[in-house]
């Protein structure tokens, strides 16, 4: 019984002198819907702290701890939203071309790229 070959999910493109590989992410639907759900809550979150520090209405010790977890909380969210596009529109490349070796992600348009020799 012959075996049928698996697709893969990878597209592979060769040219005379170069071969590319573009690997999609995998979806992982409960991060998706867990994290858009996660990030309602931060921005809630966000938006109270902006709020608090913009209005001032607490005491010194207390605005310096609200604008350090702001800064925190700011930089949690960046990262949360970063995994979120990546399992929704991301991609790795590997190019190969006259012997030189790209190896990159993509995350939407954003490009992160770097050569090996």
């Amino acid at each position: 019984m012959p075996e049928i070959p698996y697709g893969g999910r990878a597209t592979i493109t060769k040219d005379r002198n170069s071969i590319g590989i573009v690997i999609p992410s995998k979806k992982n639907w409960f991060v998706i819907i867990f994290l858009t759900a996660w990030l309602g809550g931060w921005l809630m979150g966000e938006t109270s702290a902006i709020n608090q520090v913009i209005n001032g209405n607490s005491n010194g010790v207390a605005d310096t701890f609200i604008a350090f977890w702001l800064i925190m909380w700011t930089i949690g969210g960046c990262g949360a939203i970063t995994i979120l596009l990546w399992f929704i529109g991301g991609q790795e490349q590997i190019n190969v071309d006259n012997g030189e070796l790209e190896i990159g992600k993509q995350i939407l348009e954003l490009e992160f790229q770097r050569s090996i020799e």
